[in-house]
């Protein structure tokens, strides 16, 4: 119980890191402002803009749902344990553990994904390495 415990706590840590990468409150404003501005018909007179806000949108969309989703996901897996702590099924019990394994796992990668989700980070990058004192021999 003390590890699911520590799961838990971990998860909950990234999700708010992420809360914190994402700015949330601001982020669920900024999402309502692109939803509206994306129902303004005159959106499609300039496209390089209708497409930017797109984008933006749908990017944001992803990362509050993702977000969302794993909140959701982890309050029916800790239901599920107490469920079965409540009934002494033991089986249910390890279904919710496996779960939690899972959205521990989940949630590291989400947390990765959002530490590195600013402007330039989709973009590609060249790296040189050369040889300091010692020579290329060392």
């Amino acid at each position: 119980r003390a590890e699911i415990s520590h799961q838990i706590d971990g998860i909950n840590a990234s999700l708010n890191l992420m809360r914190g990468i994402f700015d949330w409150d601001n982020s669920l404003v900024r999402l309502d402002d692109l939803n509206t501005q994306a129902e303004d018909p005159s959106l499609w007179d300039d496209q390089e803009r209708a497409q930017k806000l797109l984008r933006d949108r749908t990017r944001l969309e992803k990362s509050i749902e993702e977000v969302r989703g794993l909140e959701q996901e982890l309050e029916d897996a800790i239901t599920l344990i107490e469920l079965g702590e409540a009934e002494d099924d033991g089986a249910v019990v390890a279904e919710g553990e496996s779960v939690i394994e899972g959205l521990q796992r989940r949630a590291a990668k989400l947390e990765l994904e959002s530490l590195l989700s600013g402007e330039a980070d989709g973009n590609d990058c060249y790296i040189e390495i050369n040889a300091g004192a010692g020579g290329t021999e060392s």
